[in-house]
């Protein structure tokens, strides 16, 4: 077992992992009102002096990578506990630190991971890179027990987090189909929209057009065009679905909460509704528990479940109600007469409180 320790040096939980082939190989202690995992991060007190005098961060995937780390001399070294890496955790680095290494897996969970850290480290000005030669080891603990100074050297050994996930995308495609060509060019638009200086911007946009084999012109030329493509989307709907958004939004709201209270609370799931599996998605949840619901007892919320169940069936009939008259009142000359009676049947059986 192994503490987790905040900032200040207070013991706020625990972890544990197994020695043997058992069942969970982790576990941590539940969240409380001092260990969120959405804003923990694993190894901070311990790598905190390191990282200000080094003037960088590393940010691997598990505990015990983080310990080897230190072990080996790279005190600067953290981890995200239980979650994947949140804007709150980045934010609390960037306060030490612009320079944040990742030393995540080439495999698509590391790849997706490395993505949304480019998209929040966008608007924080956080300069950030990729640890990726791992010698053929899996992890860093792994490259440690081979050689302590490997792992001090791929350290030392970045690359431009763009630039490795630019390639990762490249050796997924095929780039001399000319789809291939396009999917390439539609990812490669979407991660730069994220690269906010205009200098690094353009040397990126120069990257991709050699290896797509066009002028940078045309490639922003691609970009002006999808950007119109979908503002003019946006704006010949914007309209007509403005209400029903409204009432999708406030169903998400509603369930938003729903869910919180059945993930954090530990109350059982008797809603229907679909537990969430994204750990991304669970993080926004614990968040949500914790500002709204983080004092109230199981009875509170058991009777809190009742309230919002009422209200969450309620107002998904109303958004149900308004996308069926939508599809009646189609631009495009709209529904045949039996659709329509079809319609108008669901849309009573709605109004009615029935099921359509």
């Amino acid at each position: 077992m192994v503490p987790f320790i905040d900032t200040t040096g207070n013991v706020i939980g625990f972890t544990a992992r197994v020695l043997d082939k058992s069942e969970p190989k982790y576990l941590n202690t539940s969240e409380t009102i001092l260990f969120n995992k959405g804003r923990y991060i694993f190894g901070l007190y311990q790598a905190k002096e390191a990282i200000r005098k080094n003037g960088f961060v590393v940010i691997v995937e598990g505990n015990m990578d983080v310990i080897s780390s230190h072990q080996a001399g790279v005190k600067e070294t953290v981890a995200t506990s239980g979650t994947a890496m949140t804007e709150m955790h980045l934010k609390q680095l960037s306060r030490l630190t612009n320079d944040i290494r990742l030393a995540y897996d080439g495999d698509e969970a590391g790849v997706k991971a490395t993505e949304r850290a480019i998209m929040m480290a966008g608007d924080l000005g956080i300069n950030l890179s990729v640890i990726s030669d791992y010698h053929g080891a899996k992890d860093p603990d792994e490259l440690i027990q081979k050689g302590e100074e490997l792992w001090r050297e791929a350290v030392r050994n970045t690359r431009p987090a763009v630039e490795w996930l630019l390639d990762k995308y490249e050796e997924r495609v095929d780039m001399m189909s000319v789809f291939g060509k396009k999917e390439y060019s539609d990812i490669a638009l979407k991660i730069l929209k994220y690269v906010h200086d205009d200098i690094e911007r353009a040397q990126y946009e120069q990257l991709v057009a050699r290896r797509l084999d066009v002028s940078v012109e045309d490639l922003r030329k691609k970009k002006e065009s999808l950007d119109k493509k979908l503002e003019k989307q946006g704006s010949e709907g914007a309209k007509k679905k403005a209400k029903t958004q409204m009432q999708n939004e406030r169903a998400r709201v509603v369930e938003n909460s729903l869910l919180a209270i059945l993930v954090c609370g530990e109350i059982e799931n008797e809603t229907g509704l679909a537990m969430p599996e994204d750990q991304t998605r669970i993080t926004e949840l614990e968040m949500i528990f914790e500002e709204r619901y983080g004092k109230w007892s199981k009875k509170e919320l058991r009777e809190e479940i009742k309230v919002l169940m009422v209200e969450y069936d309620k107002e998904v009939a109303k958004a149900e109600r308004q996308k069926l008259m939508d599809e009646l009142s189609r631009e495009d000359g709209g529904v045949d007469d039996e659709t329509e009676k079809e319609i108008l049947r669901k849309v009573q059986a709605l109004q009615e409180g029935g099921r359509a």
